[in-house]
């Protein structure tokens, strides 16, 4: 059929408009290709197949507000002797092909050359919800389908899909099929085929034809006497578990000829009306329509009116021509079959004219749905605690009705059906799907196998290739009522993972399951993975939350709580998946904070130390990382360390000097410090608080400062440097030479060389932001700041118009930079942020002592909120600090 399919794409053409005669032969020929395989398949079987559906979609005229969605329903009757088996109902594309016969849920597409684009129904709700497993029918016993699609209004170009205006030839028009299988048993499998069209159509909104809800929740008795009379039976009765809407009242105007849809060269005098025209408010997945039914009054020319009650039928045809106007009133009821939105946006489409038809003009000024939820179950899967490879496992799934309703509507197509997936990197075992099933008297159980994660389904055991499998329930389970099926699986001797996670459920049809359960079955192993907790306070000497435990950080937690989780896709991150399934939980404890897995097997796993965790100190955060990768591969891992850091720092200091007396003031000065690193920091590999420097020949050295020898960290440089910038987080140094007025990279055995900048003249001072990755310095010559990234990307930005700047500082963790300026005997302290924005003074322009300021560098402890800079003062030499 694919191949029919793409002949007709290639045989389509249109001329000016009129739809070509090869292209009216294609869909002959599709028609006739499909009405073969109809008879052919049903020359002795009895399953009748009618399809309820308007053959044009509408499509609004002036392209702004208007339904793109439309139920098609479809009623399934045995019109033979002997009872129909396994019955199913498919939407979609009949190919003929595969155990469906085709792809349910997907359309055929149109390449039509007139459109841009492979343009095709889609179906709403998922591709699983256009399968419907009826179970049996009895002679003469029907039952009606409804699935709702939608429809495009434009091609991929942007065109509409009516065509030009006023052009009925060039709309485009769309295939469907629906098709349904059986067992007779006497002539064995049945299957009938219906292709049907829905043509694009534009269609003008009119405001004389409206729809309103039915507020006084009633019907007048003359039309209850007419669902009796005609249908024998009193639309005042719902069936439990169902939402019923109260009825939605539908004024059709006069309908008037529209369209020659069956070519019978009669009008169709036509009425459509529909629950759901916005497919984006409301869930078909979890709302499904089970039925319709209501009446239409016609009023005719001659004071009369006509009563026509109906059931399932939502499309009407050859209403009386002789009709002044129609209106309808339509209960849909739906069925909660799982949680979503369920906003419906009922409109009508009626004949209007010769070859025209329209809509209600308050199209999307409803407001309502039905209410309710899925009826009530418990769902409980067992396995066992721990598993070992080379074994064979078993799993039960148990399902119980705790409701008050009967738990499946199978007549509707939607039975209780309970599933499950073979877990990742074992293999099912053949068979055992079928073994032992706990089914209350008179039930049986459909079973499907897939082999490709749920996409198709064969009823055939697929044996170790299956991934996933259902169990359809021929019959709802009433309440108090349990069913319980099993399958096992087999876990290789190569099975390499640290757990065997499992989920399995039950819901209604094939939707996806109300109620889940898991088994998290932990593969036994020898090896370990330990740790322990420590408060990063710095202790003494130290610094705090830096996330390296020092030697004066001597403070452990306990009770903090530390949870492993597997890798499964080795990627370090913690994914929901895996989030979902976690190994055990435990906490630290004892006088070192200490935890510990043991009974570990080789794997990838991840450690995540709990943030929040209440038992940590108020006002502590964790200073280290959150999740930890850790991979087990022969040997046990342990001496991992995690640190809880105070967020502020409060210091108080006595700014009055001198003698304080009785009866004068005495200042005091708080000062808070936020402590938390920024987003980006990286704890350096080490702090060994080594002083680096250049000398005069050509070398880059070190000298720890309590004093020592000196170490050489490069030697041999093209000059000597005379500004540089250590990058602790990164390992690498930045270099400024004034005689050359380059500015580059190293790393710090030298190697790597990246020139960051040239000719950068009277080059006053250099700093780095290891966190946001730029690199500064401090231009004499230019009166100015520049920027530049560390990895010499991107443009030189820079700050202008400064007065001799010498020295630069950078605060990453507050994302400041501070500068000096001087003026004679003037200093100046400025600060902006890290793009030179608002550029404020520390303090103003002030005299400090005699004679002309010198200063030749600027440095900052961010921790401790201090500023330090050295400045010779015509000769005399001084190092200040400013908090």
């Amino acid at each position: 059929m694919g191949r029919v399919r793409s002949w007709l794409a290639s045989r389509y053409r249109r001329v000016a408009g009129v739809e070509s005669a090869q292209y009216k032969v294609a869909r002959r020929r599709r028609r006739s290709f499909l009405e073969s395989l109809e008879d052919r398949r049903t020359l002795a079987g009895d399953l009748d197949v009618v399809v309820d559906t308007a053959p044009n979609f509408i499509v609004d005229s002036n392209l702004k507000a208007g339904p793109t969605a439309a139920y098609i329903a479809a009623t399934l009757t045995n019109t033979g002797t002997d009872t129909l088996s396994d019955v199913v109902a498919y939407i979609g594309d009949f190919t003929g092909a595969g155990v469906t016969g085709g792809t349910p849920g997907v359309y055929p597409q149109e390449t039509d050359p007139s459109y841009a684009g492979d343009l095709s129904l889609q179906h709403e709700g998922g591709a699983l919800d256009a399968v419907r497993y009826i179970d049996t029918l009895a002679p003469g016993e029907s039952v009606t389908q409804y699935w709702l699609v939608s429809y495009p209004w434009y091609d991929t170009a942007g065109q509409p899909t009516y065509g030009a205006h006023a052009n009925n030839l060039d709309d485009l028009v769309l295939d469907y099929d629906v098709w349904a299988q059986a067992v007779d048993p006497i002539d064995g499998p049945l299957t009938t085929v219906i292709a049907q069209t829905a043509t694009m159509r534009e269609e003008i909104s009119a405001m004389a034809n409206k729809i309103w809800p039915n507020t006084t929740s009633k019907v007048p008795d003359e039309y209850l006497n007419a669902f009796e009379e005609q249908l024998g039976w009193r639309p005042d009765q719902v069936a439990p578990a169902i939402a019923r809407t109260e009825g939605v009242w539908y004024d059709f105007g006069r309908v008037n000829q529209g369209f020659d849809a069956d070519a019978s060269l009669i009008p169709d005098y036509d009425s459509w009306s529909q629950p759901v025209g916005d497919p984006s408010a409301f869930d078909a997945s979890a709302w499904r329509l089970m039925r319709s039914y209501g009446v239409l009054v016609v009023k005719l020319n001659d004071g009369t009116e006509q009563v026509i009650a109906f059931e399932n039928q939502l499309y009407h045809k050859d209403l009386p021509a002789n009709n002044t106007g129609v209106v309808g009133l339509v209960f849909y009821e739906f069925a909660p079959i799982g949680v979503g939105p369920g906003q419906l946006s009922p409109y009508q489409e009626a004949a209007s004219g010769s070859n025209n038809e329209k809509f209600n003009g308050d199209y999307g000024t409803f407001v309502g749905g039905p209410t309710g939820t899925p009826p009530t179950a418990t769902f409980d899967k067992t396995g066992p605690a721990t598993v070992a490879p080379n074994t064979t496992i078993t799993y039960d799934l148990t399902v119980v009705n705790t409701g008050t309703t009967p738990f499946g509507l199978n007549v509707e197509g939607a039975p209780a059906v309970i599933s499950d997936s073979i877990p990742s990197g074992t293999q099912y075992v053949t068979g055992t799907a079928d073994d032992n099933m706990s089914l209350p008297p008179g039930m049986t159980a459909l079973i499907l196998y897939s082999t490709d994660n749920g996409d198709s389904w064969t009823t055939t055991d697929t044996g170790a290739a299956t991934t996933n499998l259902q169990w359809w329930l021929s019959e709802p389970l009433d309440p108090a009522e349990s069913a319980t099926v099993h399958f096992q699986t087999f876990i290789p001797a190569t099975f390499t993972q640290s757990q065997l996670y499992n989920e399995g459920g039950v819901g209604l049809g094939s939707t996806d399951p109300i109620y889940v359960d898991s088994v998290n079955s932990l593969v036994a192993g020898t090896l370990s993975i330990s740790g322990k907790i420590f408060l990063d306070d710095g202790g003494v000497g130290g610094t705090s939350g830096d996330g390296l435990r020092q030697a004066g950080e001597t403070t452990y937690l306990t009770n903090i709580s530390v949870t492993l989780y597997p890798d499964l896709d080795g990627d370090g991150v913690l994914d929901p998946d895996e989030e979902a399934a976690p190994r055990t939980t435990t906490v630290s404890a004892g006088a070192t904070g200490d935890w510990s897995f043991t009974n570990l097997p080789d794997g990838q796993y991840l450690v995540q130390i709990q943030a929040d965790d209440p038992d940590r100190p108020t006002g502590y955060v964790l200073s280290t990382d959150e999740v930890i990768p850790v991979t087990l591969s022969g040997s046990s891992v342990s001496g991992i360390e995690s640190g809880f850091a105070p967020t502020l720092d409060l210091q108080k200091n006595l700014l009055t000097t001198g003698s304080v007396l009785e009866g004068t003031n005495v200042t005091y000065e708080l000062s808070v410090t936020n402590l938390l690193k920024p987003d980006g920091f990286v704890a350096p590999v080490s702090l060994d608080g080594h002083v680096f420097f250049a000398d005069t020949n050509s070398t880059l050295k070190y000298i720890p400062p309590g004093g020592g020898s000196t170490t050489t960290l490069i030697s041999s440089l093209s000059a000597t440097p005379t500004e540089i910038a250590f990058d602790e987080a990164n390992g690498t140094v930045f270099l400024a030479y004034a005689s050359s007025g380059l500015i580059e990279r190293r790393n710090l055995d030298g190697t790597g060389a990246l020139t960051i900048a040239t000719g950068q003249a009277g080059v006053s001072g250099i700093a780095v932001d290891s966190v946001h990755n730029f690199v500064y310095w401090a231009s004499t010559t230019s009166d100015a700041i520049f920027r530049k990234n560390t990895d010499n990307t991107g443009v030189v930005t820079s700050i202008t118009g400064l007065n001799n700047p010498v020295g630069v500082a950078v605060d990453s963790l507050n994302a400041t930079i501070y500068w000096i300026e001087t003026q004679g005997n003037l200093l100046r302290i400025r600060r902006g942020g890290l793009d030179f924005s608002n550029p404020t003074d520390l303090f103003t322009p002030t005299t400090i002592g005699s004679g002309n300021h010198n200063p030749h560098d600027l440095e900052i402890d961010p921790l401790r909120a201090k500023l330090y800079w050295a400045d010779d003062k015509s000769g005399t030499g001084c190092v200040r600090t400013h908090r």
